[in-house]
């Protein structure tokens, strides 16, 4: 029996996310359900995100031997600060600067107040809505990520940006946060209506991180091995 390619399994992992944002999933489990202060499915995309950051460091040979020092230092400091932030959850009233600027009183930047103000408001035939900084940045930040290695300009740092056969996976949060807007004016008329839920699309978005970041050390081994 043939197995199962790990470039394969991000389409069917985003059936089941789906899946399961339409069931709810969390409402199956005991109140207050945690361990360790975070839910299972915070402490699923932690693991996620050591395993890209592990993956990453065991491939610094290959970064350097192709002299991508930069590529590496660059990629390695973004799962640290990704990771950081997943775990910033253990700095909860820790600081009184951030319990004033943070939405979660947590010290990170992701949950900052400013970055969840509507910047403009949106009015299109009946449909109303607004853009939020967090949801603008987040946007911009995947079409780079996503779309970068498509430039011929910066073919020199190509290891930056997703590979391209996973390049339209970077879609998925911008598809999920349009989609679930208008689905929410015009159809389910939920204010908290997503169709992906927010974590689950978080822990998609980690798992498209982990099976690129293989890729890379695919990639990086075979010319190892051409050289």
């Amino acid at each position: 029996m043939k197995s199962v390619k790990i470039e394969h399994i991000l389409f069917p992992l985003l059936i089941v996310v789906v899946g399961l944002s339409r069931l709810n999933f969390n409402y199956y489990l005991p109140e207050n359900f945690v361990l360790f202060g975070e839910s299972p499915l915070e402490l699923t995309q932690q693991i996620v995100l050591a395993s890209c950051l592990l993956t990453h460091i065991n491939c610094r040979k290959f970064y350097f031997k192709n002299s991508m020092q930069l590529i590496f230092s660059i990629r390695l400091l973004f799962f640290l600060t990704i990771f950081y932030e997943e775990l910033s959850v253990l700095t909860k009233n820790k600081s009184l600067v951030f319990n004033s600027i943070n939405k979660q009183n947590e010290i990170n930047w992701h949950n900052l107040d400013f970055l969840m103000r509507p910047m403009i408001d949106i009015k299109i035939y009946g449909y109303e809505s607004s853009l939020t900084w967090i949801t603008l940045l987040a946007t911009v930040f995947f079409m780079i990520i996503g779309f970068g290695s498509y430039l011929n300009f910066l073919r020199k740092y190509k290891f930056l940006f997703i590979e391209k056969k996973y390049s339209y996976y970077s879609l998925v949060f911008i598809f999920n946060i349009v989609l679930s807007s208008f689905l929410r004016r015009f159809v389910y008329y939920d204010p908290n209506y997503m169709v992906i839920g927010q974590e689950l699309c978080e822990f998609f978005i980690y798992c498209i991180f982990l099976v690129d970041t293989l890729e890379k050390r695919k990639i990086l081994r075979n010319k190892r091995s051409n050289s």
